[in-house]
């Protein structure tokens, strides 16, 4: 089917988000280690999977800056918006290069 399976996110934004630190997403409290789908950001190239961190986030080795995220799919555990969903990177192969653009949801 072309899809390319990540482990799930704990949460997924709703809107733009400061990529560090402990905060509440999509009304869920996360805390260091839980893994983010940030979607929404206003510079696009920063969106993709991140490890949160009580510092500067970190992005998941599973979606790597320079990696293609062409039909990457994940589920989302939690949130009074996007918890049980799941979201596909539907962008042709090689034009969602992780870090210099993002895929369409």
């Amino acid at each position: 089917a072309g899809l390319d399976p990540k482990d799930s996110c704990k949460v997924t934004t709703t809107g733009n988000i400061t990529l560090s630190g402990t905060q509440t997403i999509d009304g869920v409290s996360v805390s260091a280690g839980d893994r983010i789908l940030a979607k929404d950001q206003t510079t696009a190239s920063e969106n993709g999977i991140y490890i949160c961190s009580a510092d500067a986030w970190t992005r998941s080795t599973d979606m790597a800056v320079g990696s293609d995220a062409a039909g990457n799919n994940m589920f989302i555990e939690e949130g009074t918006v996007n918890a049980d969903l799941s979201f596909v990177c539907v962008s042709n192969k090689g034009s969602a290069v992780v870090g210099n653009r993002w895929c369409n949801n």
